[in-house]
């Protein structure tokens, strides 16, 4: 899978694309690597002048860079190679887990899509998208599930607020995404329980999952706040509300106009984005210019949706409601980016499909495929377990 990712070697006919996609965003770490190899500071670098997010990753490689003797060049090859890596053992640690614990049908469906989506493969190895970070919380979210937590209850909640303050470290894209699908499997798990006690003990767990999610994204925001405020939290946090600000479905004209300057074709654009309706925004992110993963039209997208929930309503109905809530949730996650920062979906089409492959996607096809567990002796016990949610 690292190979996929950071090679590209499934689809070489789109390799330009591949190579170039998203260097304008990566060129911002890519100035802090540089800044390091030369010596200089980072004041006056894209890291430091890009005020959207804390800029974690640059960082990271720009310590990197001082500590390895390579070339700038070298050092962002490594970086690459490090991203493909640390996202192909992130998928691979989600994929153990519900392999053991959940499904080997569904372990196996979400490594292939995941491996085979052209979308998780272009932002896999890429500096600034880190795309890793994006899973860690739906990996955590696995880990619970697991059982392996249960009497952790300090790795369980520091685990929560690690993943989630990284992921606002390095960039607040898609976070509400990221925490959805990490509270999606401890959800199920809550339903699946079969006292009141048990349903009252994970609900606890859950919420307060919920609420260090929650601090840790406020933490990110507060350190993020005092690097662009200068030290300074209330002019930080200003700055930061207004970047975040004119993404969302708060975005006024006058901050707009005021951050690119009124009447400039950004600002035209920015408040098209900000007046598209919600209905037509959704709809967009049905219909897939790309394939879905490779080999399948972005035009089956809408099938495939219906196809898995006609499975999943079909099982719900023989009291298996196992599928109906993942599909449910992590459906709900997507939609979250969508509704809260239109704008940004709506002017980053480039890039935001990858909100559907946060689970989404990969639980459609498993709905597609999952009559199979019935001829698996491994998944029966499970699928028992799952009736009478």
């Amino acid at each position: 899978m690292a190979f996929v990712f950071n090679y590209n070697i499934i689809d070489k006919a789109n390799q330009s694309v591949f190579d170039t996609f998203q260097t304008d965003s990566e060129n911002l770490v890519v100035s802090s690597i540089e800044a390091g190899k030369s010596g200089q500071a980072l004041n006056g670098t894209g890291w430091v002048s890009y005020q959207s997010s804390y800029g974690l990753q640059g960082l990271f490689f720009n310590a990197l860079s001082k500590i390895f003797p390579l070339s700038a060049e070298s050092i962002i090859s490594l970086g690459h190679k490090m991203a493909s890596g640390a996202l192909a053992v992130t998928i691979a640690a989600i994929c153990f887990l519900l392999w053991r614990y959940y499904s080997p049908v569904f372990a196996t469906v979400f490594y292939a899509v995941s491996l085979l989506s052209p979308w998780m493969v272009i932002m896999a190895r890429n500096l600034y998208w880190v795309e890793f970070t994006l899973f860690l919380p739906l990996l955590v979210g696995c880990l619970y599930y697991s059982g392996l937590l249960d009497s952790k209850k300090e790795l369980r909640y520091g685990l929560v607020f690690t993943v989630i303050l990284i992921k606002s470290l390095c960039g607040y894209e898609f976070v509400t995404c990221a925490m959805v699908s990490m509270m999606t499997f401890p959800f199920l798990k809550m339903a699946q329980q079969k006292s009141k006690d048990g349903f009252k003990n994970e609900f606890k767990t859950l919420a307060i999952m919920s609420v260090i999610a929650v601090s840790a994204l406020a933490t990110g925001i507060a350190i993020h706040a005092l690097r662009v405020g200068g030290g300074n939290l209330s002019e930080g946090f200003a700055i930061v509300t207004e970047r975040m600000g004119y993404r969302s479905f708060a975005a006024d004209e006058g901050t707009i106009n005021a951050l690119v300057g009124e009447n400039s074709e950004a600002a035209r654009w920015l408040l098209y984005t900000k007046n598209v309706p919600l209905i037509q925004a959704i709809k967009t992110y049905f219909t897939f210019d790309t394939q879905i993963i490779y080999g399948i039209s972005g035009s089956f997208f809408i099938p495939l949706v219906t196809a898995a929930f006609t499975v999943a309503i079909i099982y719900a109905v023989k009291k298996d409601f196992s599928s109906l809530v993942l599909l449910v949730l992590f459906m709900a996650g997507t939609l979250s980016w969508i509704v809260l920062f239109k704008p940004h979906v709506m002017g980053h089409t480039n890039i935001c499909y990858i909100i559907w492959y946060t689970g989404f996607a990969q639980t459609c096809f498993y709905c597609l495929v999952k009559p199979l567990e019935l001829f698996l002796p491994s998944c029966k016990k499970r699928i028992r377990s799952d009736i009478d949610i």
